[in-house]
C-alpha cells in the first residue's frame, strides 16, 4: 500500500480534483446565472398600443397610468396613433399592435380575413355621434332613395361602411348602386367641402361642424335608423394568451381613465 507508485497516482488524481472540482463549481454557477439572465429577459417585454383618437386614451397617456401599472409586471408601453381601424389591423397582423380600440367594420373585416383579435370589452353601442349620413347645404337630396348613382365618401373596412350598407339596404339600394369613394375623414372632409361628394359617411365632431356650421344636411344617422355600431376594446389574440395579466390591467386603468 505504499508503493512509490501507488503514492504517486493518489497524488495526480488529488491534483486532478483540485483542478476539475472548482471548474465544475464555476460552471453551475455561471450556468444558474445565464438561466436567471435568461428568465429576467423573458420577463420583460413590452405593450403596444394602438389610439383611433379616443379621449379615454389620450387621457391614459396624458397621465402615464398605464406605464406606471405595466411597469409592476415588467413591462414598457408604446404608443401610436392611427386614422381608422384598417391601419390598427395591419398593425395587428404583423404583431406591432397588442391593444387597440376598433369599430365593428374593422373587426369583422379582420374575422374575413383570419385576423386573430380577441374582443376584451364593450367601449359604445354605437347607437349615437358615430354614423352620420350627411349632405351639402345645396343639394337636392332630400332622403336614402336619392342616393343612386351619387358619390357618397366612406372609408371602406370602417363602421361607416357597414352603416352605409345597412341604409342603402333599408330602400332596397346596394352599394353597386352608389359611387363609394374610398377617404379617409381627413381627405373626405375637404372633398366634401368643396363638392367633390355628393354625400358623406361621417362621425363626430366632423359631422356637428358640417351640420351646424356649415349647414348640411342630415339624411340618415345611426339613431335616426336605430342601427348600432359597436367598438370593442381588443386584443391581438397571441398577446391575450400570453400576457392576460397586461390585458387586464390596460382594462382597469381605462376604468380609472372614467
Amino acid at each position: 500500500m505504499n508503493h512509490p507508485k501507488y503514492r504517486l497516482s493518489i497524488l495526480l488524481l488529488f491534483i486532478i480534483l483540485l483542478i476539475i472540482l472548482p471548474a465544475c463549481n464555476s460552471s453551475t454557477v455561471a450556468g444558474t446565472e445565464g438561466k436567471a439572465d435568461a428568465k429576467d429577459a423573458k420577463a420583460k417585454f413590452t405593450v403596444s398600443v394602438a389610439n383611433m383618437g379616443l379621449s379615454n386614451l389620450h387621457v391614459i397617456k396624458e397621465k402615464g397610468w398605464l406605464e406606471e401599472e405595466l411597469a409592476k409586471i415588467g413591462a414598457d408601453v408604446e404608443w401610436s396613433n392611427h386614422p381608422a381601424g384598417p391601419p390598427i389591423n395591419e398593425g395587428l397582423a404583423s404583431k406591432r399592435i397588442d391593444l387597440a380600440v376598433l369599430g365593428e367594420g374593422a373587426i369583422l373585416s379582420g374575422i374575413n380575413n383570419k385576423l386573430d383579435v380577441k374582443l376584451v370589452s364593450l367601449l359604445s353601442n354605437g347607437l349615437y355621434g358615430v354614423n352620420y349620413l350627411i349632405v351639402p347645404a345645396n343639394s337636392d337630396i332630400k332622403e336614402i332613395a336619392d342616393l343612386k348613382g351619387k358619390k357618397i365618401g366612406v372609408q371602406l373596412g370602417t363602421s361607416h361602411h357597414v352603416f352605409l350598407l345597412k341604409a342603402l339596404k333599408t330602400v332596397d339600394l346596394q352599394l353597386d348602386d352608389v359611387k363609394a369613394v374610398n377617404l379617409v375623414i381627413t381627405d373626405a372632409q375637404p372633398a366634401f367641402q368643396t363638392g367633390q361628394l355628393d354625400a358623406w359617411v361621417t362621425a363626430d365632431p366632423f359631422a356637428q361642424i358640417e351640420l351646424n356650421k356649415n349647414g348640411a344636411k342630415l339624411i340618415a344617422s345611426g339613431e335616426s335608423l336605430d342601427v348600432v355600431s359597436p367598438t370593442f376594446y381588443i386584443a391581438r389574440g397571441a398577446f391575450a394568451k400570453e400576457h392576460p395579466e397586461a390585458v387586464e390591467i390596460f382594462l382597469k386603468v381605462i376604468d380609472r381613465a372614467l
